[in-house]
């Protein structure tokens, strides 16, 4: 239980910042799943449902923004802005200290385009394509056929900082892949994952990890979650197929109340009782 708590508590970790409402995306759109891809969603799948979209605000939330970072200016001395990408070094010959090597692709004083290959440092395995501008004191990432330590995946995403290696502000979208939790596999498809101050918004297509299927999730409110305490605000819900809805609705008293089909289902006094993905999927 004690471990659930700290699992829960850690995916609603925020920090403030101003909010920038106008950082945008225009990555490519890939079609929309099919019906034999959607989930039926009813009262036995319906925890894993929960657990799957709670649990991947968390881990995108934290993938985002761990992506390991580059200083522009020791790596060339062209200019004086500072961008991340990878991880922070004065070469590039520094950036896999374990093995595996990263392909310095062109830099200049407000961009850099890294290959990474097999790179390895502080037990971590980074794969893939990442390109980064600065402009206007925006950070445009893109990053293709991306792997992280083989716990998440990203076939193509697009992704916004609002201050130059802050993160505080973050407009992701992520045309397909995967994250892992629990050993289990959560597909992403057309994701849209906004960080704007202590609010959460997420909309697109996500797996359902071990029973297969995909919902569409879409926020109607934005996830309010203070530093630290659990959402005190916010409403989303998942569709299935044959219509099929589950509806997530966070209190000001910081308790949740859950709907499947437009009817009741379930309360719950704080985050930390909803389901677990540890529990669920094991």
């Amino acid at each position: 239980m004690f471990k659930n708590v700290l699992f829960i508590l850690s995916l609603f970790v925020l920090m403030g910042c101003n909010s920038n409402d106008d950082i945008t995306t225009t990555p490519p759109i890939i079609p929309p799943p099919q019906n034999a891809d959607k989930l039926i969603i009813n009262q036995e799948n319906s925890d894993i449902v929960i657990a799957s979209i709670i649990s991947s605000i968390g881990i995108l939330r934290k993938r985002i923004e761990d992506i390991p970072r580059v200083d522009l200016d020791k790596l060339s001395g062209v200019g004086s802005n500072e961008l991340y990408l990878g991880v922070d070094i004065s070469n590039i010959a520094d950036i896999c200290k374990e093995g595996g090597e990263a392909i310095l692709n062109s830099i200049s004083s407000t961009s850099v385009d890294i290959t990474f290959k097999e790179c390895k440092d502080n037990d971590k395995t980074i794969n893939g394509d990442s390109n980064l501008e600065i402009e206007d004191e925006v950070s445009h990432l893109i990053l293709k056929e991306f792997n992280y330590d083989d716990d998440s995946f990203f076939k193509q995403a697009n992704i916004l900082y609002d201050e130059k290696g802050d993160r505080k502000d973050i407009d992701a979208f992520i045309s397909s892949g995967f994250i892992i939790n629990n050993g289990e596999q959560i597909s992403l498809r057309n994701i849209s994952f906004k960080k704007i101050s202590q609010n959460y918004i997420l909309n697109g297509d996500l797996g359902t990890g071990c029973l297969g299927g995909v919902v569409i999730v879409k926020t109607i409110q934005a996830i309010s979650a203070p530093d630290n305490k659990c959402p005190d605000d916010g409403e989303l819900y998942a569709v299935g197929g044959d219509g099929s809805t589950l509806g997530i609705t966070f209190n000001r008293n910081m308790s949740i109340d859950t709907f499947l089909n437009n009817e009741t289902r379930e309360y719950y006094n704080t985050c930390i009782d909803l389901p677990s993905y540890d529990d669920v999927c094991p």
